[in-house]
C-alpha cells in the first residue's frame, strides 16, 4: 500500500500545514483502518483563516453584491 495522503488546511486558497506541524491520523469508520493524516490547526491557523476571510469579504464582490447576486451564489451552494 502507498504513503497515507496528507491534507493541510485551506487557508487563503493555498493548503497549509499546522505552523508547528501537528497532525493527526484519521480513521474509516466503516473499516477502523487509518486513511489519512490531516493538519491539526491551533490558533495560529485560525488567526490565518480569519485574517484571509475577512480580507476576502472586504475585497471581494460579496459586501457590493445586490440581494440577487447573493441569492444565486447560496442556491448553488446549497445545490
Amino acid at each position: 500500500m502507498g504513503e497515507t495522503p496528507f491534507f493541510g488546511h485551506i487557508i487563503d486558497g493555498k493548503e497549509v500545514e499546522a505552523a508547528d506541524g501537528a497532525r493527526i491520523e484519521t480513521v474509516n469508520p466503516w473499516t477502523r483502518e487509518p486513511w489519512a493524516q490531516i493538519a491539526l490547526g491551533g490558533r495560529p491557523e485560525a488567526d490565518l483563516a480569519i485574517e484571509a476571510a475577512r480580507r476576502a469579504f472586504d475585497e471581494g464582490p460579496w459586501p457590493r453584491m445586490g440581494y440577487g447576486g447573493r441569492q444565486v451564489l447560496m442556491h448553488r451552494l446549497g445545490d
